[in-house]
């Protein structure tokens, strides 16, 4: 029986995060990642104007940084989800805790953006975030079982231009 204190959530505008938040979350990603460095990660965070905080008892046992936004493509207003640095520990692993907090904060986030469709941008480095897609979405791009539609494509490569500028190689 797991007699663990439960993991909590809350999403936090970036300007709120107290310097131990901060803190508590670079560690976290430098434990877990190599190469991070604090400049790199006071950037990511910079970029961002929330962060879902998964805590156990006061400390951060996982959280993910988010951008909400609103762009046009082809003509129409569209919100925009972009979530960056991304971790928990592996005391939580196989918890429910982020697949939960993450569709709470979401739902939660989309209720105060304009109204419009709503597309989630994601970088992905592993298998795990990705293993996610099809149980929360019908569809998704790029998969390996179905062919990208065309207007897909060009969405996807303007929100990536927007995102990241020249970095972007459109046809890998």
């Amino acid at each position: 029986m797991n007699t663990s204190p439960p993991i909590q959530f809350r999403l936090v505008p970036r300007a709120e995060l107290s310097p131990a938040n901060r803190a508590g979350m670079f560690a976290l990603l430098s434990e877990h990642f190599d190469g991070v460095t604090p400049e790199q990660f006071a950037r990511d965070l910079a970029e961002k104007n929330l962060a879902l905080l998964l805590e156990r008892e006061d400390a951060i046992v996982g959280f993910s940084t988010l951008q909400a936004y609103t762009t046009t493509f082809a003509g129409e207003s569209i919100n925009v989800i972009y979530s960056g640095d991304t971790i928990v520990t592996p005391g939580a692993w196989g918890t429910t805790a982020l697949p939960r907090a993450w569709v709470a904060g979401v739902d939660s986030l989309h209720a105060k953006l304009p109204p419009g469709r709503c597309f989630w941008l994601l970088l992905t480095s592993g298998f795990r975030t990705y293993r996610f897609l099809p149980v929360f979405w019908r569809e998704f791009f790029p998969r390996f079982d179905a062919v990208m539609p065309h207007v897909t494509r060009r969405l996807l490569n303007q929100l990536a231009k927007e995102r990241f500028g020249n970095q972007l190689d459109a046809e890998m």
